[in-house]
């Protein structure tokens, strides 16, 4: 059974020296709370195989930073199109890995609303929320709203 697991990044700055969104950094809380998040994972046993994110600069940083606090053995991955990126396209990008347990760093309101299509949850991704959902051998499409929480969403709030 694959795991999806679907986080938010963490607290970022208002704005960037370049004046662009994207180039947005991580707060110092924000960056705590992306390690608070990997040693999460560390407690549940949930390292993940693979950790997919937005080229953002605040979705890298959460990412890097949960990669270092797990040891992830890979890179992590950047994916382009996740930058403010609908559901659609999330789900689009995690259909396409084979890992068992896959990591996926992005953006709101495209995280929420995947969470909410992959498992029927409505819970809203504050910064730094993650969810862990089970995906069943039988379902073949994430959109078929197959996915089962297994634990409600955590939230890491900022110091």
């Amino acid at each position: 059974m694959q795991e999806i697991l679907l986080m938010r990044h963490g607290r970022a700055a208002d704005a960037s020296d370049s004046g662009s969104d994207f180039d947005r950094p991580l707060t110092a809380s924000g960056c705590e709370q992306a390690a608070a998040a990997a040693r999460w994972l560390q407690q549940q046993g949930r390292i993940p195989d693979l950790i997919i994110a937005s080229p953002a600069l605040r979705t890298r940083q959460t990412a890097e930073r949960v990669a270092e606090v797990v040891e992830l053995l890979g890179p992590v991955e950047l994916a382009p199109s996740l930058y403010n990126a609908p559901a659609g396209k999330l789900i689009e990008v995690l259909e396409q890995t084979r890992a068992e347990r896959v990591l996926l760093v992005g953006h709101n309101p495209g995280i929420s609303w995947c969470w909410q299509i992959i498992t029927g949850d409505s819970t809203a991704f504050k910064p730094a929320s993650l969810g862990v959902a089970a995906m069943p051998e039988n379902c073949e499409q994430l959109a078929d709203g197959c996915g089962v929480p297994v634990q409600p969403v955590q939230h890491f709030p900022a110091r």
